[in-house]
């Protein structure tokens, strides 16, 4: 059962923790309960990850060899193909928790010998609670997106285990039908680019994966071939500069891609319309100002986990950047510098 609070009964001074916690004595139901507070909107599931896994770990047996919990990846794509990996290593996956959760996998977590974690910044309460006073091993690699981080991420985990060269190995078997693919979709992507705007005080977006999720966006694409255009909103000198160092050093072949600075929406619209990047990351659909720019937009929703994942990524990037509507039409899709059609939704 879940309850949530809203602010009215916070404000007139309604007891309801006490009618919760009478409920859940009476019931003998889990009840989580949900306020208004910060303090709420973090511990709400704190019983759950902290007092019954702690209870369920005082009382499990030994965890055989071998085991693991994925943490943070439940509902990710490509999480099948990185499963089977692990299983032809030789290590078996206990459970999927978060964004998952109920009280039967929190009594199943003790069954495994080490968490491994996603690294995702906005789930890291929810980790803290999972991992405080656990009797369990954790690892954060970096997540398995794009070729090498799919293999690294492989052997992090297996290393745990002494079975390291086992991963390399089943890891170079695993690739041997899929390596002709996904090589002649780089040499696709070569011939075209990707782009992203951001202010320059928030580089961490580009540059720290656990801020966008656990993809890492600039080395994974880098590496799928594609060349890059960043564009960097200035605030102040040294910051944007010290932003570009930070993106630049992002880059195993910082030659191949551009970064360019603005300092006002009129100067990012021309930056927009002359960049020749086919397509820039965003979360808004029909983003005017890249329709405009004749550009279309991809989003973290176009990343899948592992090998076969990233050859559909780069599917979907390819398809991106070579559907022909944006650059066909975008004149007839300009806007006035707020937003509005330039005919006044009469073409």
């Amino acid at each position: 059962l879940f309850v949530s609070n809203t602010c009215v009964p916070t404000v007139i001074g309604d007891d309801v923790e006490s009618v919760v916690k009478r409920v859940r004595s009476s019931s003998g139901r889990e009840i989580l309960y949900l306020t208004v507070s910060p303090r709420s909107m973090t511990n709400v599931f704190s019983d759950l990850l902290v007092e019954r896994r702690l209870k369920a770990e005082s009382v499990a047996e030994k965890a055989p060899e071998n085991t693991v919990n994925l943490v943070g990846f439940s509902g990710l794509r490509g999480r099948g193909e990185i499963e089977e990996l692990l299983g032809r290593v030789g290590i078996r996956v206990n459970e999927r928790i978060l964004p998952d959760l109920d009280s039967t996998l929190i009594e199943n977590l003790p069954r495994a010998r080490l968490n491994v974690l996603c690294p995702n910044q906005l789930w890291q309460h929810l980790y803290d609670q999972l991992l405080q006073g656990s009797r369990l091993s954790h690892i954060v690699p970096p997540a398995p997106y794009g070729w090498d981080g799919t293999k690294e991420w492989l052997v992090a985990i297996a290393s745990q285990f002494g079975l390291e060269k086992r991963a390399r190995e089943v890891f170079d078997e695993y690739v041997e039908k899929s390596s002709l693919r996904y090589s002649a979709l780089k040499e696709q992507a070569s011939d075209l680019r990707l782009g992203f705007v951001v202010r320059d005080d928030q580089a961490y977006y580009l540059t720290s994966p656990p801020s966008t999720w656990g993809i890492p966006l600039l080395s994974s694409l880098e590496e799928m071939g594609f060349g890059i255009d960043i564009l960097v909103r200035v605030s102040e000198a040294e910051v944007a500069q010290e932003a570009a160092r930070s993106i630049r050093n992002a880059f195993r072949q910082p030659a191949r891609h551009s970064i360019r600075a603005f300092d006002s929406f009129a100067f990012l619209r021309q930056r927009l319309m002359d960049s020749p990047a086919q397509a820039f990351l965003s979360y808004h659909f029909f983003d005017w100002r890249l329709s405009e720019a004749g550009k279309g937009f991809f989003s973290t929703q176009h990343f899948e986990m592992g090998t076969y994942g990233a050859i559909r990524t780069l599917e979907r990037l390819i398809g991106v950047c070579r559907t022909p509507f944006y650059g066909k039409y975008s004149k007839y899709l300009s806007r006035t510098s707020t937003g509005l059609r330039k005919d006044g939704g009469k073409g």
